[in-house]
């Protein structure tokens, strides 16, 4: 995996994983702990990505076409 350097683990039959994990919650504690650990280096990527984006956007209103308004009597 990208920056965790940790393998993938294949599931064969992830319908029947999620069925026997009662929706991931029943986990190893190994497994939990890696997912949390995951969940937190996701947010903090996501705020890194989203301050490059912010910086790189126009400041103002950003519109893509300027449209005359006609009073109607």
């Amino acid at each position: 995996m990208p920056v965790t350097g940790k393998s993938w683990d294949y599931i064969a039959d992830p319908i029947g994983h999620v069925k026997q994990t009662e929706g991931l919650q029943n986990q190893e504690k190994g497994i939990a702990k890696e997912m949390k650990l995951t969940e937190k280096l996701n947010k903090e990527l996501s705020k890194v990505k989203r301050a490059e984006i912010t910086s790189a956007e126009p400041e103002g209103v950003a519109q893509w076409s300027n449209y005359k308004v006609q009073d109607s009597e």
